[in-house]
């Protein structure tokens, strides 16, 4: 999954450094109970402004899947290594119909 998400991440930012900034969401999130606290270490609630950068930068990656595709959503939902009904999701959660 790291190695999908890094293959995606150099195809969206060509010639960028990829730093934490750039992973989506659902990489910064975590229910893992081995988590000492065993809370999500990223609420919405605790971390607002952390949350709104975090969407954001996954509204920016998915835009750019959606350029590279011309629009396609099956084709941006295979760059972003997602299924077209998970990235339909998305664009609705994000606020991109």
């Amino acid at each position: 999954e790291l190695k999908n998400l890094i293959e995606r991440l150099t195809i969206l930012y060509p010639g960028k450094t990829i730093s934490a900034d750039l992973l989506p969401g659902e990489f910064h999130q975590t229910d893992d109970p081995h988590y000492s606290d065993g809370t999500n270490r990223l609420s919405n609630a605790a971390h607002p402004q952390l949350q709104d950068r975090l969407d954001v930068t996954e509204r920016h990656i998915v835009q750019d899947a959606l350029e590279q595709a011309d629009g396609h959503k099956g084709r941006a939902a295979e760059i972003l290594g997602i299924s077209r009904h998970a990235l339909k999701r998305r664009l609705q959660r994000l606020g991109l119909q």
